[in-house]
C-alpha cells in the first residue's frame, strides 16, 4: 500500500475514534428514548441531523477516501 494512503487510513481511523467516543453516549440507549418528550419539530431536527450526519461520514469514508 502507498504510504500516502496508509496515512490516510490511519487518519480517517483515528477521526472516527474521536467520532464514535463523541456519539458513544447516544448510541447506548434509543434514539426514541432521548426525544419521546421533544415535540414533533424538534424531533424532526434531531432526525435530520442524524441522517445528515451519517451521510457526512457515507460520503467521507467511501468518496473522498
Amino acid at each position: 500500500m502507498p504510504s500516502e494512503v496508509e496515512t490516510s487510513v490511519l487518519r480517517f481511523h483515528n477521526s472516527l475514534k474521536v467520532v464514535e467516543d463523541m456519539v458513544k453516549p447516544l448510541l447506548e440507549q434509543p434514539l426514541t428514548s432521548k426525544t419521546s418528550k421533544l415535540d414533533p419539530e424538534s424531533r424532526a431536527k434531531v432526525n435530520l441531523c442524524c441522517a445528515y450526519t451519517v451521510n457526512t461520514l457515507f460520503y467521507r469514508m467511501f468518496i473522498k477516501c
